[in-house]
């Protein structure tokens, strides 16, 4: 589950994919920093960039979104640009962006944006599918969604054309059963209430002799001897001798 606080997640990582943070500052154009509180959101938007050059990862995507927001000129936004390597979060999740081409309908006011870079596409789709997993997970009522389902726009255009965007939906949902698998408390193995067949004689003679005893929790036959249970063991069998001398 994320660390959220005023809408910036604050988690060094997510998945074990790097997080930075390059957050339009609060002042900032409202064509790019809406300010407009999102208070009922119903899910994530995923895009392409539309910009396959190799140089156009999430660090510049989030560099180019500050300059779009210096010049004044466009409403235009994202939460999340994700790249091969890292994710970049550039505006707070509670807050509107203006992404999918909606105007004020349910696209731009209560989704978040993900862009997907198109440099090294797949291994930034993978990133994107684990983001997306781990704001599912954060926030389970959420639903998945394209660029596409708001305005009719042809986005994100590698996984349409490719016609992936089941496959793509149900990897974010495989995904979040794994983390969620991976989260839970692993049992501790508990040892065997019985000696092993080869074994019953030797344990016979043992709990006869005294040697074994001492747990709380019963004998124990087949659990680890740690280094005191040994030296305790090896004093009883040895120790009154080495005593008398």
């Amino acid at each position: 589950m994320l660390h959220i606080q005023n809408g910036i997640i604050t988690d060094p990582a997510i998945a074990g994919i790097p997080l930075e943070r390059a957050i339009i500052p609060k002042d900032a154009s409202p064509y790019v920093r809406t300010g407009i509180p999102m208070t009922s959101i119903r899910g994530i938007t995923n895009h392409n960039t539309g910009n396959p050059s190799p140089t156009a990862d999430a660090r510049a995507h989030a560099h180019w979104l500050a300059g779009v927001e210096a010049r004044n000129e466009a409403y235009i936004g994202a939460h999340f640009f994700v790249d091969h390597r890292r994710i970049v979060q550039t505006l707070p999740i509670n807050e509107v962006a203006w992404h999918a081409g909606d105007g004020q309908g349910p696209g731009n006011m209560s989704t978040v944006a993900i862009e997907i870079c198109e440099s090294q596409a797949a291994a930034a789709e993978a990133n994107a599918i684990l983001l997306n997993a781990a704001l599912l997970i954060t926030y389970p009522n959420w639903q998945i969604y394209k660029h596409q389902d708001w305005s009719g726009k042809f986005c994100p255009r590698l996984i349409l054309g490719q016609g992936r965007w089941p496959a793509f939906v149900q990897a974010i949902r495989t995904t979040v059963n794994r983390l969620q698998a991976e989260a839970q408390p692993q049992p501790t193995p508990q040892p065997a209430p019985a000696p092993s067949p080869w074994a019953r004689e030797a344990v016979k003679w043992a709990e006869a002799t005294g040697l074994l005893r001492g747990r709380a929790d019963g004998p124990a036959y087949q659990a680890p001897a740690s280094r005191e249970e040994v030296l305790a063991f090896l004093y009883r069998l040895h120790g009154d001798r080495h005593a008398q001398k």
